[in-house]
């Protein structure tokens, strides 16, 4: 049973390694749950410390943090008004709390977007 949890370990590490790549899918997280799930399975003597759990859980919301303010900046960077940066925000908000990201993005895009073409319109 432990070779089971290895490997489900390694195959959770694996995609998660790739998640940091492709936006599709929430890397750190799924890096985070295989840490928890290997913790969890193969107990204290086999596995990482509480305190690389910790450790793994602050780096896994500084990415969110991460996301969501360089959504914001970079509309700034590029001009948005006021409203299109609250879309930026949002919408990276968003991002973090439901993973799956293709529906999402579409109204806060388009929120973004609509905002945008009002304020200049004005």
């Amino acid at each position: 049973m432990e070779l089971f949890w290895w490997l489900i370990t390694i195959v959770l590490f694996a995609v998660g390694l790739i998640g940091t790549i492709a936006p599709i899918l929430p890397g750190t997280t799924i890096i985070l749950a295989a840490a928890v799930i290997h913790r969890l399975m193969l107990g204290a003597e086999k596995s990482i410390g509480w305190g690389t759990i910790i450790v793994l859980v602050l780096l896994t919301l500084a990415t969110y943090a991460l996301d969501i303010f360089a959504g914001y900046f970079g509309a700034k960077y590029f001009g948005a008004t006021k409203w299109g940066m609250f879309g930026a925000i949002l919408g990276a908000i968003h991002r973090a709390v439901d993973d799956r990201y293709f529906p999402g993005d579409r109204p806060a895009a388009i929120l973004s977007s609509w905002t945008e073409l009002t304020e200049s319109s004005k």
